[in-house]
């Protein structure tokens, strides 16, 4: 409990990006589920995409318990947040409907980071539909 709150603490209010990182993915990988699942919803948006981008250290069942979670911040305010959601899903080959939309959405996106990890996802998703592709075209 201890470990967990510190890691909490870490995450919200780290004075290094390396630490806030190391404590997100620590917190999925000491199986802490119920409390990533609620910072997920996190004010600041930089937990909540730690907590999206870290989610792909949890093994495919706990993901059942994010899935949820992860398809709503497809419609984060955050463009950081929605792209590092659709890369999870992506990564366990789920709501592949959802992340496809999302990464094409992003591809206009004003942060050029942004941009660049939604071309990589969809260059990375194989077969796109026809439908994805008219939207790309």
């Amino acid at each position: 409990m201890v470990a967990r709150d510190v890691l909490v603490e870490e995450l919200v209010a780290g004075r290094s990006d390396a630490l806030r990182d190391a404590a997100a993915n620590s917190l999925i990988k000491i199986g802490a589920l119920d409390m990533a699942l609620r910072l997920s919803s996190h004010t600041d948006p930089e937990v909540r995409w730690r907590i999206a981008f870290s989610l792909r250290e949890a093994d495919q069942a706990s993901l059942r318990t994010f899935q949820a979670g992860l398809r709503q911040q497809l419609d984060d305010t955050e463009a950081t947040v929605r792209i590092a959601a659709a890369e999870t899903l992506a990564q366990f080959q789920v709501e592949r409907e959802q992340f496809i939309a999302t990464a094409i959405e992003s591809l206009a996106s004003r942060d050029r980071g942004v941009r660049m990890r939604a071309k990589q996802l969809l260059v990375s998703t194989k077969p796109l539909e026809e439908q994805h592709l008219e939207k790309l075209r």
